[in-house]
């Protein structure tokens, strides 16, 4: 995996908020938030397919996170890894995952939409 280019990203950003493709919030950042919404790891194609997939009844500032628990399915194990796929947010819609997967679903296809967000870790708990 190479890392992802930081002014690459901002300019992914930056032309979808001209383009109108992220919720109200992301236009009224501090630079403190914003880090929390350029800082994932996905591709900018997870970000797009985000924006295609994620259904419309989430698409809003406070109701976002809650689209992880509506496509992602909790499987036990880590069935997208155990395939040999990419850890893509689509391949985590398609074949779920444990907390590791939601957790990544879930902040990235917040922060596609704008939306600050961050996923954090705890080892062994699952």
């Amino acid at each position: 995996d190479q890392p992802l280019d930081g002014v690459a990203r901002y300019a992914a950003f930056l032309k979808w908020s001209e383009e109108g493709l992220l919720l109200e919030p992301f236009y009224h950042l501090n630079v403190w938030e914003m880090r929390f919404v350029l800082q994932g790891a996905s591709p900018d194609s997870d970000y797009v397919w985000a924006r295609e997939n994620v259904p419309e009844e989430f698409q809003k500032p406070d109701r976002i996170g809650g689209a992880v628990f509506n496509m992602v399915t909790f499987t036990g194990g880590q069935p997208v890894k155990k395939r040999g796929l990419p850890y893509t947010l689509e391949n985590i819609h398609l074949y779920g995952g444990v907390c590791g997967a939601f957790c990544t679903f879930g902040s990235h296809a917040t922060t596609a939409f704008g939306v600050p967000a961050t996923a954090v870790g705890q080892p062994g708990h699952c």
